[in-house]
């Protein structure tokens, strides 16, 4: 299907709506499409010269934004007949940005997970020395950092029955079961938590359900439940 000049300037406009809501991303990929529609269509006379101004237009807006300036230092260059240039220069700064963007995500999740680690710890020192109020501020902190560590709940339930207070335990266990319901130990614990809060009843029925739950692993997991 033979490009027309219809076809380049909706997809300039296209970069014009996505850079005016900030996405610089798709902007810069709208605008190396266009600019490869253009570069096969056969536009010439007023065609061409809307064409060529609306791309002059959306080149001077992107090299506004910090992220290109920084990975294209002398801006994004725009000239007569040098659409290929700058095509190659669009594609490779669209890289570098996405790039930085997926590794700076992934330093971000790392520190999460260590702010993660360091707050249970504080936790725990808390616990060790009755300090139940504080050791829930640092638990409740730890969650607020939460976004696919499904053991969390678990780890922090765990470290409240093992220092006897199963109360504080009971939402943590109930959440664990939303996130991570096919952790043995999560019904284990929970179970544990009803007897320290003596609720035997609730313990038997949490133990019975999933002793049912996992069938072949019934009389295992009622072996599990007595020596936890």
């Amino acid at each position: 299907m033979a490009v027309s000049a219809k076809n380049v300037l909706e997809e300039v406009a296209r970069a014009k709506g996505y850079f005016h809501r900030h996405d610089v991303l798709r902007a810069l990929a709208c605008m190396a499409k266009a600019l490869q529609l253009s570069l096969k269509a056969q536009i010439f006379g007023p065609e061409k010269m809307q064409i060529n101004s609306a791309i002059h237009e959306m080149i001077i807006n992107l090299n506004r934004v910090d992220e290109v300036r920084e990975y294209c230092p002398s801006g994004l260059p725009w000239a007569k007949g040098g659409e290929r240039k700058l095509l190659a220069l669009l594609v490779k700064t669209t890289q570098l940005i996405q790039e930085a963007r997926e590794k700076e995500s992934l330093e971000e999740s790392k520190e999460r997970k260590l702010k993660i680690d360091r707050l249970l710890i504080r936790a725990q020192m808390h616990l060790d020395h009755g300090k139940l109020g504080e050791a829930e501020e640092a638990f409740q902190e730890a969650v607020s950092n939460y976004a696919d560590e499904h053991k969390l709940f678990y780890v922090i339930a765990r470290k409240l029955v093992e220092a006897e207070h199963g109360k504080p335990a009971i939402k943590y266990l109930n959440k664990a079961l939303d996130v991570d319901g096919d952790n043995q130990w999560v019904h284990l614990v929970l179970a544990d938590a009803h007897v320290l809060n003596g609720d035997h009843d609730k313990a038997a029925a949490v133990l019975q359900k999933a002793m049912e739950t996992y069938g072949e692993d019934a009389e295992k997991f009622s072996k599990l439940a007595h020596v936890h």
